[in-house]
């Protein structure tokens, strides 16, 4: 039988273990269905978004024998199929327990199980719509005061609190689709104070592996940065090295830019490099030094 949800609608304040526990579920999924694009949408995915404890992610394929492969597998882990529910080309899925997808240590977050197509209107306005929350503070806020206004007076009813959201969402996916066709306006002079608020830090890559899901090709870096502790990067480097090149490499990155959702991957720096006519290298010490030492 299918697990029965929860009819209250409660919003949360956001947790960084959000963006851990999808990674979990989906390196199950990966594991299981021999696909690398599953992503994390919704207001889970968006770091610092209060929202409700669920997690929304998508598995996302190119092709119709790719549909029918992952269809055919996931009652393997313990899900069940609810159709399109009204969205085309968006196939949803259920848990029959809370302990699945089996394979995979109790307890396990409550999530929504998507597929869809690459080139589907579905997955285009998730991500435009989680982009533009993460690159957009203050619209991310008013999103999180209307959830919570919403969740107290319709909080009861998932339905009209869902639709009492859309004209919202409208909006920010109106000024989305904008954005993307206005070209960023360059400043020719920022001023010295500008740049010196950036911090810059010398880091040690201690993990390196391929982003499953990035947009353009990326490399996941996990940096020790000494007193600063260890972050996390996306970094755009796949035309001049392979992940595990990067392994014991020191590089530069700016480490108060803010948390930015890239896939399924909280990018906690901005790793800094050189545009070439053979790609993008990595900016980085001659000499070895100290983690944490900072760029002037």
């Amino acid at each position: 039988m299918p697990l029965p949800e929860d009819e209250r609608v409660e919003i949360i304040p956001a947790s960084s273990d959000w963006a851990l526990e999808f990674r979990r579920i989906a390196d199950v999924l990966e594991a299981h269905l021999g696909v690398v694009g599953i992503e994390h949408i919704g207001s889970t995915a968006v770091a610092g978004l209060d929202a409700k404890p669920i997690i929304d992610m998508v598995i996302v394929t190119r092709t119709n024998d790719e549909i029918d492969r992952v269809q055919k597998g996931l009652p393997e882990l313990g899900y069940y199929s609810e159709g399109e529910k009204g969205i085309p080309g968006r196939y949803s899925f259920g848990r029959t327990v809370s302990t699945v997808p089996r394979g995979l240590q109790p307890p396990i977050m409550d999530h929504h199980l998507y597929l869809t197509m690459a080139d589907s209107e579905f997955i285009r306005s998730q991500r435009l719509f989680r982009d533009y929350l993460v690159a957009h503070r203050r619209c991310l806020e008013a999103y999180a005061v209307l959830k919570r206004a919403l969740a107290r007076e319709f909080g009861s009813d998932r339905d009209i609190y869902t639709e009492k959201k859309t004209a919202f969402v409208k909006q920010v996916l109106a000024a989305a689709c904008l954005s993307e066709t206005i070209p960023a306006i360059e400043q020719e002079h920022i001023g010295a104070g500008a740049f010196s608020a950036v911090d810059m830090r010398v880091g040690t890559v201690v993990d390196a592996r391929p982003h499953p899901n990035a947009r353009k090709p990326a490399i996941v870096l996990d940096i020790d940065f000494g007193p600063l502790g260890r972050r996390i990067s996306s970094a755009r480097l796949t035309d001049r090295y392979a992940a595990q090149d990067l392994l014991g490499e020191q590089v530069v990155a700016a480490v108060n830019l803010g948390d930015r959702q890239i896939g399924s991957i909280v990018s906690q720096c901005l790793v800094l490099g050189i545009e070439t006519g053979s790609g993008t290298t990595r900016l980085r010490p001659d000499d070895p030094t100290p983690n944490g030492a900072r760029v002037y």
